[in-house]
């Protein structure tokens, strides 16, 4: 796309990166700017609007970090819809960060194929030992029931660090000194 209708107020209380960047998203949200697009470089709209290339480069910025668009080497700035199909939640004025916040607040996870879930607050299930870990805890609680409620020296409990030792070298699956658990 060459040229984008856009009307920027000089005489406003908001700054003009924000009031473009509004202008666009909003011309993405309404449809005008269809998936695939590609955005006007910053330089030709920087002409077209006679404004700072700052001032376009902050607006792009928060469009890219917002997932409106995607730069692509040698293309430029292409817009992408970012809006996935959801019947239980209302997408109308949600980014996609918005959205997989959202969708993970209702229980539900945000996949895409290919999608790799970088969080280092959940653990994979499939790779976790459950079993082995409720052994782990059972045993402990069964073996040390009466010592539960006291204090423990600063570098921790001896028989909690003997009973994680026997376990992980009855187990096989890795050895530990029980000075370093």
């Amino acid at each position: 796309m060459n040229t984008i209708e856009l009307n920027l107020s000089f005489h406003t209380d908001g700054p003009l990166y924000m009031q473009l960047y509004k202008h666009i998203r909003a011309l993405i949200q309404e449809g005008v700017l269809k998936d695939g697009t590609k955005l006007p470089s910053i330089r030709s709209l920087g002409r077209q609007l006679n404004i700072s290339k700052t001032t376009i480069e902050t607006a792009y910025h928060l469009l890219l970090e917002e997932g409106y668009v995607l730069s692509k080497e040698r293309a430029g700035l292409i817009v992408v819809n970012p809006y996935v199909e959801r019947a239980s939640i209302q997408t109308d004025s949600l980014t996609p960060r918005k959205l997989a916040t959202e969708l993970e607040a209702n229980g539900q996870a945000y996949k895409e194929e290919g999608y790799i879930d970088f969080s280092l607050l959940t653990i994979d299930g499939d790779s976790f030992p459950l079993r082995i870990w409720k052994s782990i805890v059972g045993e402990s609680l069964t073996l040390h029931s009466q010592s539960l409620h006291e204090y423990a020296i600063q570098r921790g409990n001896i028989h909690y660090e003997r009973a994680w030792h026997s376990i992980f070298d009855t187990h096989g699956e890795l050895y530990v000194h029980p000075n370093k658990l």
